[in-house]
């Protein structure tokens, strides 16, 4: 690996969020982001390392490319499954409830957003999961499989997650950081909510069955 491959890298990552913005060169666009996910998985991950909490601009122009790209793949179907992923910060730091391995601890009391997406996800019977620094995230999609991944987490954790399941479908909320980085983080729920309301597909009641 060389310092060439990563300024290539990062230079990829800068012209596709610039051709992102240009509607007329969304096309150009949707190649460069198909060469950033099929990079050199070292010069990927060494990249998110050294660049964390840096370009977030062209980031987040990343993450809004791919949700574009995911939402029109599934605009004529629903996807079989779906899997709501949440980042172990959106829980208050002064719940002594753990969440991680047992999202159903969670007592719904509103001190976070975590009760409310959990009832979110409940409505749709959609699967939660809660990873630290997207470090059990790898295992959830091994072990549940989802067809696409609605996942929340800062643009540094969303971005390198789709770069390392780039096989996999995933549609990125960013959080909100009041308190900074990975403390007492939240998301609005609304988006969380749409973002489930176009993925799931509804289930038929007896009278729309006729």
């Amino acid at each position: 690996m060389s310092h060439t491959q990563l300024a290539q890298f990062q230079q990829l990552l800068i012209d596709c969020a610039a051709c992102a913005a240009n509607p007329a060169q969304r096309a150009q666009a949707e190649v460069l982001y198909r060469k950033l996910l099929d990079f050199d998985p070292k010069v990927q991950e060494l990249f998110c390392f050294q660049m964390e909490r840096e370009l977030l601009d062209a980031k987040r122009a990343f993450i809004e490319l791919n949700n574009r790209l995911v939402r029109a793949e599934f605009s004529q179907r629903k996807p079989r499954t779906v899997l709501l992923l949440l980042p172990f910060c959106i829980q208050t730091t002064s719940c002594p409830r753990r969440i991680v391995w047992k999202i159903e601890n969670c007592r719904q009391c509103g001190a976070c957003s975590v009760g409310e997406l959990l009832r979110a996800a409940n409505e749709k019977h959609v699967p939660v999961r809660v990873s630290v620094r997207g470090r059990f995230a790898p295992m959830f999609i091994k072990e549940l499989k989802p067809e696409i991944t609605v996942a929340v987490a800062c643009e540094d954790e969303l971005f390198s997650g789709m770069l390392r399941a780039s096989k996999f479908r995933c549609f990125g909320i960013g959080n909100i950081r009041p308190e900074g980085y990975c403390i007492n983080t939240s998301v609005d729920v609304d988006a969380v909510r749409e973002a489930l309301d176009y993925f799931v597909q509804e289930e038929l009641t007896a009278e729309d069955a006729e």
